[in-house]
């Protein structure tokens, strides 16, 4: 696939990003948001679309929880998508997190589904091959070994991308983050 051009946004709910090869996270849209934009600037943005509902972190004021709304209405538990982060030096959207349960949203759920899952950190597969490869860094965030807790990140700045891997016990998830500024 051709290369978005410089200033062309990408919205990866209806396009599959793994397979442009010059991706960068700065292109991306996540409902209409992106990198760059102001709290103010997303919260407008995320209100047009009735599919989601953004809401400040009561803990964090510098996040913003993603909400799938179309949840029945009869059933109280929330599905969180993802959320925004902001720096509390910066107005500009640092970093965009989506959790497995972002798939349902894209117009490409099967390959999407492959971005939370092993598939990125595994050398036989298509999407590490193809797109990923092998991250330039590795941190480990948190290892409670006596508990079989760990939450390790692995670096792509090529796509100014992060994929963190958290294992708790026997499960094993996946988050994706686009970041407008790499460590």
């Amino acid at each position: 696939m051709p290369p978005p051009g410089k200033n062309e946004v990408v919205e990866i709910t209806v396009t599959d990003f793994t397979r442009i090869d010059s991706f960068k996270a700065k292109n991306a849209m996540v409902f209409g948001m992106s990198l760059g934009m102001t709290e103010a600037q997303a919260e407008k943005i995320a209100s047009y679309d009735p599919r989601i509902s953004v809401e400040q972190d009561k803990l964090n004021g510098q996040r913003r929880y993603i909400y799938d709304s179309c949840v029945a209405d009869n059933d109280t538990a929330e599905i969180t998508l993802g959320y925004l982060k902001w720096n509390e030096d910066d107005p500009a959207l640092a970093e965009i997190v989506l959790y497995e349960s972002f798939w349902q949203f894209t117009t490409w759920p099967e390959k999407c589904c492959d971005l939370f899952s092993g598939e990125t950190q595994d050398p036989d597969s298509e999407l590490y091959k193809s797109f990923f490869g092998k991250p330039t860094k590795r941190k480990v965030m948190l290892d409670i070994p006596s508990i079989n807790l760990k939450l390790v990140q692995f670096f792509y700045p090529e796509h100014n991308m992060v994929i963190t891997q958290n294992t708790d016990g026997e499960i094993v998830t996946y988050t994706i983050s686009f970041v407008r500024k790499m460590e």
